[in-house]
Formats: C-alpha cells, structure tokens, sequence
C-alpha cells in the first residue's frame, strides 16, 4: 500500500516501490500498488541524483533506461516464491490449460499499475501519503496497520523461499538460510545510502539470474506450443480441481499439494542434480529479491503514516518488517514452509481491500487529481475486477472456516468461543471496507504546474502541504 515515497535519496527526495509474485495473489496487487508510482517518479530521477526537481535529459533511449530500475521492482510482483509454488501446483495438475487464469491476472494487474503510476505522477504523493492526509485519525492508523502487516506477510514467503535455496544449493540448515537472507537484506537495503539506482541494478541482478534459469529448464523441457497458445487464449477449467487451482492463481488462498520443497525433490528425480541446481538458484534469487523489495516497501509506508525522518526510517522501517518474520519463519521451520505461505497469502488477501479501495476512489476523485481522473469505462472495469477478487478471496476464507469449524473435533463450547469472536469480526471487515467505498474523497491535490508527457522531460512534483495553498479543481 505504498505507491511511491519521498524517502530522501542522498539526503533528499526519492520515491520507489516494491512488488511481488508469478501469478497474481493478491500480494501483488498490493506491492505492486505501492510499486507502480515508483515507475514515474523515480524514473524522472537519473543516476544518483541529488534533491529538488530533477529532470530526465538526454536521448530517448537514456530516458527509456531510467524507467527501467523501477520497473524491475515492480515486475518482482510476479516471481516471488509462494506465487512460484502455487504455479508449480497448477502446472503439475492442468499442464498448460490454466495459462488463460495468468494472462486475465495480467491485464488486470497492468490497470492497477497504471492507475497507481497516474496517481503518484499527478499528485506527486505515494498512496500511504494520501491516505494520511485524506482519513480521519482512526482510520488512518487501522490502515498504516494493515499495510505493516501486509509487508510482513509479503516478506515471509521471500525468506522461507530464500532459506530454501540455501538448503537445496548449499546443504545450509534452514535457521542459517533464513538468518543469511536477513542480513542480505540490510546489507542490499545499505545501498540506498549511495543512491538507489544501486538497489535496483542489484535487483535487475537477480532477474538476470532468474530468466537464466528458467530458459535454460525451459530448454530442457521444450513445451508444445501448440498447447502453450490453446492454454493461453482458450479458456478452459478441465479436470479435478480446475476451479480451486484457477482460484489459487488468482488469489493463492488454495493451499497446494506440491510445495516448492517437493517441487525441488521433483526436478532432482527428473531433470538430475545438475540441472535441478538451476531451480535452487532461480529461487534463490526470487526469495532474496522478495525479501528486499517488500522491506524496501515498508520504508515508504512508515514514511508516509509517520512522517518520520528519514535516517530514522532507513534504521527502523526493515527491523519492523525482518524481525516478526524472522520470529515467525524460525518458528515455523522446513517443516511449515507450506503452511506458513498459505498464512500468508489469507493475511495478503484480508489487507488487499485496504490499499486496493483507496486506489480506485482516489485515481478516479475529480477533486484529487481533475481532468486526470479515470475515464468511466476504466472505472468500472477496475471495480469489477477488484470486486471479484475481493469476493473470491472472501468467499472462499470464509467457506474454507466454516467447513473447519464445522468438522474439526474441537468441543463445542470452544466452536462457540471462536465463532463469537471470528464473526463478528468478519461482519467489522466488511463494514471498513464499504465505509472506504463509499466514502467521498474530501482532500484536494495540487496538480503539476507543466504537463507529464513522453516527448517531454519528466520533473519530480514539489510537494505543497500547505493547505492553505491548495487549489480547488471543479469539474
């Protein structure tokens, strides 16, 4: 839930994101929120820039290479590890018929980008910002929760993943995988101190390594493409399970049966040691890249509910965000990886709605960004799709609870205490929810004096916090 910041680069100001997963869990749609505004206002910023309004000079192709760091952060949306076990999951049991599930995820992840970049770009504010100046107390403090624990909970796939790697690569024992993957990330998130185009080259790094190893498997394998482009544009839902598999793609509420643990032993047994090294190393790199991403994330929204300074965040912002993971993933251990993923992406799916309804409302609020507000088709086709997902993901938590309940040999006294407290909770959810629906958005933003365009440099907005200052737009 964090666009875009204003963390000081070398000490003054910088806006970045982060991302997350292969196929669209609603993490995603999360990080890659708080990622997408990262795709324009940092790329208006060049090499280790120093603060103030910084402008993308030079040919295009040197002006295209400045949007590239961010979009390397934002693509780490779809490759992190619990996303990549969901997709083993159902590639294992549908082949390639469920590629149709993807590329609808896709599209719909590229409107929620594209909604996330206008909105930094024109207002020149991350979504954590605007929030915080947009709610009334309470409200903005219920939302900067949800967003931490969504970071916390996009975080604990990429060092279970990492730890994994560790294990599979170098025989590590998982305690010392997930402890080595933490120090990776603060030693990574240390390079922001030198500017953070070294954080995404590092990043561009382990995409590399990524894309290697999947073309080289891929090699290997040599797929139909027949069957590649049927299961890409027909859609088809064939076969035990095809509903819940094609609902785990889109949501990851579905717990697999194949995990990225077995998937490894899987590889071994068919493709050989060697090639199966290929897999540890391209999880490897999208653990590790997760891990930093989703903590780089967590700056940006302490930044923003906060207004902390900033040498403070660069010091506070990852212990909030590694240490409960740590805790959780040792706790949990290699034997819960599984478990722990699929806790994580039912919390990913609850905080969904929380940076998810803000984004349409203000991307398509005439007094919050004026004649750059949404056009009505975009409107409506992204409140349906985000309605889908959120009633999926709502429908099936809660089907999936009261099937637990229903079975489980806990005594009955104990079902009553756990429904007492879990309904009502429930029925608290969704009222937050349609409260932030429908509330009407009351803040004003400032527009930018001079038109964002492609044939035109792109300058970094100043920020106007005075309210005084700011203009009434009417359309």
């Amino acid at each position: 839930m964090e666009e875009r910041g204003s963390i000081g680069r070398d000490g003054g100001q910088q806006q970045d994101g982060n991302g997350r997963a292969v196929a669209i869990a609603d993490g995603d749609v999360i990080e890659m929120e708080a990622a997408a505004a990262s795709t324009v206002a940092s790329s208006g910023q060049q090499g280790d820039d120093a603060a103030g309004g910084v402008h993308v000079q030079g040919p295009r192709w040197k002006r295209f290479l400045a949007y590239v760091g961010p979009g390397f952060l934002i693509s780490m949306a779809y490759l992190d590890p619990s996303n990549l076990q969901t997709d083993l999951q159902a590639g294992y049991s549908h082949r390639y018929e469920l590629l149709w599930v993807l590329l609808f995820g896709f599209i719909f992840v590229l409107i929620i980008q594209s909604l996330a970049a206008k909105l930094g770009i024109v207002t020149g504010r991350h979504l954590a910002e605007l929030c915080m100046s947009e709610y009334p107390k309470p409200v903005r403090y219920g939302l900067w929760f949800f967003a931490e624990l969504g970071v916390i909970a996009a975080t604990i796939p990429g060092v279970l993943g990492t730890a994994l790697a560790y294990n599979m690569v170098l025989d590590l024992p998982f305690w010392a995988g997930v402890l080595i993957c933490a120090a990776t990330v603060i030693l990574l998130l240390g390079l922001q101190s030198y500017g953070v185009r070294k954080l995404e080259f590092m990043i561009a790094v382990f995409m590399l390594i990524m894309a290697s190893c999947f073309f080289i498997e891929l090699s290997h394998v040599n797929p139909p493409m027949n069957e590649l482009i049927e299961g890409l544009f027909i859609p088809r839902l064939k076969g035990h399970y095809a509903i819940s598999d094609a609902v785990a793609l889109i949501s990851a509420l579905v717990v697999p049966s194949l995990t990225l643990k077995s998937a490894s032993v899987l590889f071994k047994n068919i493709l050989g040691r060697s090639r199966s090294i290929f897999y540890g190393l391209a999880l490897l790199a999208s653990g590790q890249s997760c891990a930093v991403v989703t903590t780089y994330s967590g700056q940006y929204i302490m930044q923003g509910f906060s207004g902390m300074r900033v040498f403070i965040i660069y010091l506070f912002a990852p212990c909030l965000t590694m240490v409960p993971t740590l805790i959780i993933c040792g706790i949990g251990g290699a034997l819960r990886v599984r478990q722990l993923i699929n806790i994580a992406a039912v919390i990913l799916s609850f905080v969904l709605p929380f940076a998810l309804v803000p984004l349409l409302k203000f991307s398509s609020c005439c007094s919050m960004i004026g004649p750059y507000k949404n056009s009505t088709w975009i409107t409506r086709i992204s409140w349906i799709l985000s309605l889908v997902i959120i009633g999926i993901n709502t429908y099936f938590f809660c089907t999936s609870f009261v099937s637990w309940l229903v079975y489980s040999d806990l005594p009955r006294f104990a079902k009553a205490i756990i429904s007492t407290l879990v309904f009502p909770f429930m029925a608290a959810y969704i009222a937050a929810v349609i409260y932030l629906a429908f509330r009407k958005v009351s803040t004003n933003a400032v527009l930018p004096s001079s038109s964002v365009s492609c044939e035109i440099e792109v300058a970094e907005v100043p920020r106007q916090d005075n309210k005084d200052e700011v203009l009434a737009l009417h359309c």
